[in-house]
């Protein structure tokens, strides 16, 4: 199966992407802190786990099921109940339909932009691509208002980095850390006789070569420097940083429950990241770009543990059962996420096509209320009937779960006064 989109990446962003990694995170300084004031007198969140399904998730196929309509708009999928009365989800989505009652499923979300990348750009920052304004992130708008504890920082990134993940116009401590595939075991840098393995000194080795790299592509990337390097060798040989990674101590049980997929590895390692102090990690996964063979890419119908929907639905729902069990589940916000939804009717190759008219969002935790459906599609599934909410709306709703007011109005760094969400409010009728 292929995992990338269908308009691939660029060779700069490969560039990039290498020099982010070459530690296995990006080189930045942590952001300052600043007491919260929520906006809607609630508690704030303390910590996010925002879970982008790359490539545009079939709302259809997952959250959004029409089984009363033609088989060329139902697709090849039933529906099954919930544990919310009267609602159904994907027949392949069994586990997070008996946790639906902790969760709000936005089923209205609406916007125009059905490229891959401005569609993300306006779902992940709030702000409709603008070559005048290079607007943050949410992660990065989170992390300008807390730092990460434990020495943890403030915002990192699993799975592969996105263009607009980024501080924009904030101060480039708030660029997350990018964690590249695999780090979990990687970043297990120091060997049994305590000292710093041959693999860490080979990544060091090339560091100041990737800098001046980085300097010529984009000066934010990496802060050049001895101070960067000796805070990222700190951080990454601190014994609460490493302990936080290593997800093989992790009881074998509670492995099996996530899967053994990607997601599943990735959201057991943001759970522990959140719990060891990090503000905001946001999971990245790839493979929903569904133009052919719906069929096959989102059911498990190669093998156990081929599809994006069980894999999706066992990751989330051992995270979700986790964060309760915890307790953790009132201080921690789940968001998942996609740039668009696909194409109601079905095409010629069996798959969807891009569709931003109509999507859904799924919210569990901090502030966000139980149980709770809000919005929904026509019959077809083309466009909401009621309650439309924009990424806007969706990006100012979160930064309020945190206490921070999406209305007011910043500066950038040339004086430019902006608002940290334009044209976006906050949906209050999902806030418990």
């Amino acid at each position: 199966m292929n995992s990338l989109r269908c308009d691939g990446i660029s060779r700069k962003r490969l560039l990039q992407i290498g020099v982010t990694s070459a530690l296995g995170w990006s080189l930045t300084d942590l952001a300052s802190a600043a007491k919260p004031v929520s906006p809607l007198g609630i508690q704030p969140a303390e910590s996010l786990i925002l879970i982008w399904l790359d490539g545009g998730l079939s709302h259809i196929d997952s959250f959004d099921p029409k089984p009363a309509a033609p088989s060329e708009i139902r697709g090849p999928f039933g529906g099954i109940n919930t544990s919310v009365t009267g609602v159904q989800l994907s027949e392949h989505l069994p586990m997070l339909a008996a946790r639906l009652k902790h969760c709000t499923l936005i089923r209205s979300l609406t916007h125009e932009l059905g490229n891959h990348d401005t569609g993300g750009h306006f779902v992940l920052t709030g702000h409709r691509a603008n070559p005048s304004l290079n607007p943050p992130s949410i992660g990065s708008l989170i992390a300008n208002r807390y730092v990460g504890r434990g020495g943890m920082p403030a915002y990192s990134t699993l799975g592969r980095m996105q263009d607009f993940l980024g501080a924009g116009y904030l101060p480039q401590s708030t660029r997350p850390f990018a964690v590249t595939p695999g780090s979990s075991q990687g970043a297990t840098l120091l060997g049994p006789d305590g000292k710093v393995d041959d693999v860490w000194e080979r990544r060091l080795s090339t560091l100041s070569s990737l800098t001046k790299l980085a300097t010529g592509l984009d000066s934010g990337i990496i802060t050049p420097g001895d101070h960067a390097t000796a805070r990222a060798v700190g951080m990454l040989t601190s014994p609460s940083v490493l302990s936080a990674f290593q997800v093989d101590n992790e009881p074998v049980g509670l492995r099996q429950r996530y899967g053994n997929s990607a997601l599943g590895r990735n959201l057991m390692l943001a759970r522990r990241l959140t719990g060891a102090g990090c503000r905001v990690v946001q999971v990245v996964d790839t493979g929903y770009d569904t133009h052919v063979d719906i069929h096959r890419e989102l059911p498990d119908a190669r093998f156990p543990g081929s599809g994006k929907l069980p894999n999706l639905d066992k990751g989330v729902s051992a995270l979700l059962d986790d964060l309760i069990q915890s307790g953790r589940i009132k201080s921690t916000v789940v968001a998942v996420v996609s740039e668009f939804g696909r194409t109601p009717k079905m095409n010629a190759s069996a798959g969807r096509d891009h569709w931003p008219r109509a999507g859904s969002v799924l919210l569990a935790g901090g502030p966000f209320a139980r149980g709770l459906v809000y919005g929904e599609t026509d019959a077809r599934g083309e466009s909401p009937v009621n309650a439309a909410v924009s990424p806007a709306d969706v990006a100012a709703t979160l930064l309020a779960a945190f206490g921070i007011d999406p209305s007011e109005t910043v500066r950038t760094p040339d004086g430019r006064p902006v608002q940290r969400i334009a044209g976006g409010s906050v949906i209050e009728q999902i806030i418990a």
